[in-house]
């Protein structure tokens, strides 16, 4: 006999049994009558399942619970370095922001801004009488117009072309969007760049004064610089957090959060696999392997104190309600809003049969305690004292929940350990409930840059297709037709016409083609070995297409940023604005794991999102997203391509 058999319980041999009516006919006028053919049977029966068993049938006037709390303290975003963390500033803004680059729409409204900040100065400084030479805002937009106009690169002549061919490039690639040149002819003249202006300021404010038109100005314009540079950088700032949280090869979101505990150590909470959006307790991990030297377990003595809480709260009972819930008196009728009954469910659908079950049946054998929780908590009930009407009191204990060998064992919302190299059954989940510093309803924009990852399995390659690219004036523009304008800017610069048919001998045949080639926005992701031996595991390369420019191959480049991971920007190196040459040099090789591009593709979209917080304040921040795609696809990229141009004599006669 096993050690385990309970002779008291018939463990384990133990069955649940219920008595419940099952009705036959349509008509339920009978079954609403509650006859009892046979009063002996029904005692027996009853007997049987012990219902005679005395029970009290108090009720729960009120109950006290312990409650443990601690809050998040310190943030550390992937390969990067940890911070201390306070909930005045929701969770996905410091986790999803990414650098914001700089477009024609943002500095128009940033030189407005400017403007706006010297007219109310100006103001102030006009109304204090003694001042010899008054504040003019008309003279100093001109000025500014001359010191900080919008100003257009100029694409050289064909018979000009420089040697530099990572330069016209960039010029092209600016020049080629019709929509840009456009807005840019409308502000020659009418407008300021604001970031210019930034970018003198942003280090030395009393670089200002140097703009005065008259002396007394100095101050006013110091002044000035002061608040536009904190107007900028809460506006345009890309993020609080100082390290990108993205992983560029799993194409997703990894960082960790930590807390003090009340035995003096820490709760560190891991996400490896955010992508989707909508930050919630379900993605994090219990990580219990983070060395000291994380800086996640580091948390001062006056913090600690302030975030650690243990409180005992004193709650009066209410019975749960829901929609559907079945009522407890017999002869009342329920609302027909909500028919629980109507279920359809499979025999595999588990979960909803036993969900459906516990609303029919046991609804009203559960009670509310209700206590607000804090943004960022974690929170542990120690447990909860119940004293019903007759003065009873009973000490409810935590659900053994996680995985243990009592079958009894239940848990919601339980926080999953991380189990790496570590055996499954050997971890408990912990059954703490983690609320999350995050926002409810976010504000979103339409995608600004898109890439459509899809398998070429033809090819034996990915490719990186760029659907939509900036078209830096806070918007998108069409990838393919951005990668068609461009390539004919390129033809028309040579001479070339796109739609003119290749000159052939008058006695050819066949025409061989070494090799046709794929739109500008189509970037090549190649499979390579890994570096650690593994001659099966592969990884996928960013490569490029060659261009023919010039009788020259040029490398092509993504012009998304989600796809430039390890390219050159050197600031030094800035002709004018959106013109760097060292944009078009690869400094590092970029890999992406292959397990992540599904056979059904992925994409990755990157949007402007806006929220409000709880305290009021307002935080704007770009971040990526990533969902499936639309299966696999072809560009049709062929080599050694042999066609028939015309009948040989032989094959006519």
């Amino acid at each position: 006999m096993p050690a385990r058999f309970d002779y008291g319980t018939c463990e384990p041999f133990r069955a649940w049994n219920r008595v419940e009516p099952r009705v036959r006919k349509e008509n339920f006028d009978r079954a609403l009558r509650c006859e009892i053919h046979d009063p002996l049977w029904m005692l027996t029966r009853q007997w049987q399942f012990g219902e005679y068993k005395g029970e009290d049938t108090s009720s729960a006037i009120f109950a006290k619970t312990l409650l443990k709390s601690s809050k998040l303290t310190n943030f550390k975003a992937y390969k990067g370095t940890p911070q201390a963390y306070k909930d005045d500033i929701p969770l996905e803004v410091i986790v999803e922001s990414e650098p914001q680059k700089q477009d024609l729409r943002k500095a128009m409204q940033a030189g407005k801004r400017w403007l706006k900040i010297l007219q109310i100065l100006g103001q102030e400084y006009n109304s204090i009488p003694g001042h010899l030479n008054p504040f003019s805002l008309s003279d100093y937009r001109e000025k500014f117009i001359d010191l900080f106009p919008f100003v257009m690169p100029d694409m050289p002549a064909p018979t000009e072309i420089s040697n530099n061919h990572a330069l016209d490039i960039q010029k092209s690639k600016l020049l080629s969007n019709q929509k840009l040149l456009s807005f840019s002819a409308a502000l020659q003249g009418r407008a300021i760049d604001g970031m210019a202006i930034y970018l003198v300021v942003r280090n030395n404010s009393a670089a200002a004064r140097n703009w005065r038109i008259h002396t007394e100005h100095e101050d006013l314009l110091e002044n000035a610089a002061n608040q536009y540079k904190g107007w900028i950088e809460n506006n345009f700032a890309s993020a609080t957090s100082l390290d990108s949280a993205w992983n560029s090869r799993q194409l997703e979101y990894q960082f960790s959060v930590s807390a003090p505990t009340h035995e003096g150590g820490h709760t560190v909470l891991a996400a490896d696999e955010y992508y989707h959006g909508h930050l919630d307790w379900y993605v994090f991990d219990v990580d219990g392997n983070v060395p000291n030297t994380s800086g996640l377990l580091n948390t001062p003595d006056s913090v600690r104190a302030e975030v650690l809480k243990k409180k005992v709260h004193t709650f009066i009972p209410s019975p749960a309600e829901f929609g559907g819930m079945p009522n407890s008196r017999w002869w009342e009728f329920e609302d027909s809003k909500v028919d629980l009954g109507n279920i359809t469910a499979d025999t595999t659908d588990l979960a909803k049969i036993i969900l459906s079950e516990f609303a029919l049946i046991y609804g009203n054998d559960w009670f509310v305690l209700p206590y607000p929780v804090e943004a960022g908590s974690i929170m542990e009930i120690e447990g909860i004292l119940v004293t019903d009407v007759f003065g009873q009191k009973t000490l409810v204990k935590p659900a053994r929940q996680g995985l243990t060998d009592d079958w009894e064992a239940w848990g919601l919302f339980n926080l999953s350990p991380v189990r790496k190299g570590v055996d499954l059954p050997s971890i408990k989940p912990d059954t703490r409930l983690f609320l999350p510093p995050v926002t409810n309803k976010v504000m979103e924009s339409e995608p600004v840059e898109e890439v459509l990852f899809i398998r070429d399995e033809m090819a034996n390659m990915i490719w990186a297709v760029e659907t939509k690219i900036p078209d830096l004036l806070s918007r998108s523009q069409d990838g393919h037709i951005a990668a068609n304008e461009l390539t004919r800017l390129w033809l028309d610069l040579q001479g070339i016409d796109p739609d003119a048919d290749p000159e052939l001998a008058k006695e050819a045949v066949y025409k061989y083609t070494l090799g046709n080639t794929v739109p500008e926005n189509w970037i090549p992701f190649i499979p390579i070995h890994k570096k650690d031996g593994q001659n099966r595991a592969v990884r996928l390369q960013r490569a490029s297409m060659p261009r023919l420019y010039f009788k020259e191959f040029q490398p092509v480049r993504p012009r998304t940023e989600i796809l430039r991971p390890g390219m050159k920007d050197d600031p030094g190196r800035k002709v004018s604005p959106f013109v760097n040459p060292s944009q078009e040099e690869q400094q590092s090789p970029y890999y992406i794991n292959e397990e992540e591009i599904l056979h059904t593709g992925i994409i990755i979209k990157s949007a402007f999102q806006r929220t409000r917080w709880y305290n009021g304040k307002t935080f704007n921040w770009y971040g990526h997203q990533k969902l499936i795609g639309r299966g696999q696809g072809s560009s049709g990229l062929a080599y050694d391509i042999l066609e028939m141009v015309r009948k040989s004599k032989s094959a006519s006669a």
